[in-house]
């Protein structure tokens, strides 16, 4: 018997205990309430950031033109082919970018119409312009110091500049005679290759 008082009287002191617990969650959760803001727990949905679609006015893009080119053929060509790529990392091509002469040259009037003439278009399509481009001794004249300092002189660019060369040039019976000689030298060259 005395087994069931002391079960009975530890089962009084369990059911006393969980009172207590019940009684002190109830007084805290009445003088100190949850605000209803602050009851969100992991249960509800998490508020999330919700911005405006990104449209095609907000993206702005530079100059896409560099990025064309390289998707194309030619780019293709270009970097694929060993010879030209040693060519344009050359010292004298370095030096002759560098030379504001060049680019006056090409800036002139005469010069851009002379390269939109078809004569020179067509003359540039033939092969036979390619060969005597890459004949040896067109080559070996075109290292030659003396050409070079002539080119350079300051009495050839101002003739090239001169009024009288300037009218010889839009003259087409000058450049029909300057595409007549060029194509006779060029021909002798071939012939001379080819011997």
């Amino acid at each position: 018997m005395s087994s069931n008082k002391d079960s009975s009287s530890q089962m009084t002191k369990w059911v006393a205990a969980f009172a207590v617990v019940i009684a002190v969650v109830a007084y805290v959760g009445v003088k100190y309430p949850v605000p209803g803001e602050q009851a969100a727990g992991t249960i509800a949905p998490a508020e999330r950031y919700r911005g405006d679609e990104i449209g095609s006015d907000d993206v702005k893009l530079g100059d896409e033109s560099l990025a064309k080119f390289v998707q194309t053929d030619i780019y293709q060509k270009i970097v694929s082919d060993e010879a030209l790529l040693e060519a344009l990392q050359s010292d004298a091509l370095q030096d002759a970018l560098k030379n504001d002469a060049l680019f006056d040259a090409l800036k002139d009037t005469a010069f851009q119409d002379a390269l939109k003439d078809s004569a020179f278009q067509d003359s540039l399509k033939d092969g036979s312009l390619q060969d005597a481009l890459k004949n040896d001794a067109l080559q070996d004249s075109l290292k030659n110091d003396a050409l070079k300092d002539a080119l350079k002189s300051d009495a050839l660019k101002d003739a090239l500049k001169s009024e009288a060369f300037q009218d010889a040039l839009k003259s087409g019976a000058l450049a029909e005679s300057l595409q007549n000689s060029l194509q006779d030298s060029l021909k002798d060259s071939l012939k001379d290759a080819n011997k």
